[in-house]
């Protein structure tokens, strides 16, 4: 199975994918599909060094190849993501508890 045939899986063009893969902040929707798309958990996105012997992922986090090994150098862009979804999260909090007080 290649990028072609999980494009096919996505419902999106091999050049759509491609190109939604080289972005340097990845949408996590399209994350939670390929996580779908190649029966994966989707930490398996978000951990590193891991070897799970079914997908071959580039530096830019795209599949290559299935049934090969795999490894993740690097989750920079996720990493990023997720501190700034955290950061979200945080001033969210701060927020409810800003307007909790007003309440009272």
């Amino acid at each position: 199975m290649g990028i072609t045939d999980i494009a096919k899986i996505l419902g999106v063009s091999q050049q759509s994918l491609s190109q939604s893969l080289k972005v340097k902040d990845v949408k996590t929707g399209l994350v939670e599909d390929l996580a779908k798309a190649l029966k994966l958990p989707i930490s398996y996105f978000f951990g590193e060094g891991v070897n799970y012997n079914k997908a071959t992922a580039n530096g830019q986090s795209s599949v290559a190849a299935i049934n090969s090994n795999v490894t993740m150098e690097s989750c920079d862009v996720l990493k990023e993501r997720i501190k700034h979804l955290e950061d979200v999260l945080r001033e969210k909090e701060r927020l409810i508890n800003v307007l909790m007080e007003g309440r009272k």
